[in-house]
């Protein structure tokens, strides 16, 4: 029974990893710069260097992804880009509708 549980973390881990570099990956190859998006029509310099620095957009995508694994892992799935709420709280929202389909 041990030994079954211990091959099943072994398949599951990589690839769970596999998973969420696909997914990163994918975020990453979305068009436009969301600190762009997030600064409005002004687009003043000073708040997109502002928020570059705040989502870390500006370090490499290592760091990066190691800053949103981290996130993930802890509960803290980011905030919605476009409605400016935290995704917990949209997933939360909706859910029970998705359960009852």
């Amino acid at each position: 029974m041990l030994n079954y549980l211990l091959q099943r973390l072994a398949t599951i881990v990589p690839t769970l990893f596999f998973v969420s570099i696909l997914i990163f990956g994918l975020q990453q190859l979305l068009p436009g710069d969301p600190a762009i998006a997030l600064a409005g029509e002004d687009r003043d310099p000073n708040v997109v260097a502002f928020l570059r620095a705040k989502f870390h957009l500006d370090e490499p995508l290592p760091v990066r992804y190691w800053y949103w694994l981290s996130g993930v892992l802890h509960g803290d799935l980011g905030d919605s880009v476009r409605i400016q709420k935290p995704v917990s709280e949209l997933i939360a929202e909706k859910l029970p509708v998705t359960l009852l389909s």
